[in-house]
């Protein structure tokens, strides 16, 4: 066991509404067997964008920043001005050299991470949830 950490980046598709003109063809197979998936329904699709594995500064920051101090492994929305204080943390904490080498690798991907959905003036709906 140990700390697992998830950003996923939501992106809405509303294809049940005719005006969206969502075309769509989606294929999926798991261990060989299709998985039916009828493309006029979705409504939204996750993806998750990062993953961290023992990355206890960054949870810390994640925890102090976007779940105002509230760890309970829960889903937070993290909001565009979120994700800037997020990643102007991580680069303090570089500068400053707080951590080791890993804790200090977990930030940079951070921030190679984030810099395109901040500039991404559609900037898609972020979530970060850890679990122990």
């Amino acid at each position: 066991m140990g700390l697992d950490m998830y950003l996923t980046k939501d992106t809405y598709i509303g294809a049940y509404f005719e005006h969206r003109k969502v075309e769509a063809k989606i294929e999926i197979t798991i261990e060989g067997k299709k998985v039916e998936i009828n493309p006029a329904n979705l409504e939204t699709i996750t993806e998750r964008v990062a993953y961290w594995r023992k990355a206890h500064d960054l949870h810390q920051m994640f925890v102090k920043i976007i779940q105002e101090g509230v760890d309970e492994c829960q889903k937070s929305y993290i909001s565009k001005a979120k994700m800037i204080e997020m990643r102007d943390a991580c680069i303090d904490y570089i500068d400053n050299e707080n951590g080791n080498e890993y804790e200090i690798e977990d930030a940079k991907l951070f921030i190679e991470v984030i810099e395109p959905l901040i500039e991404d003036e559609d900037c898609p709906s972020i979530h970060y949830q850890s679990s122990w």
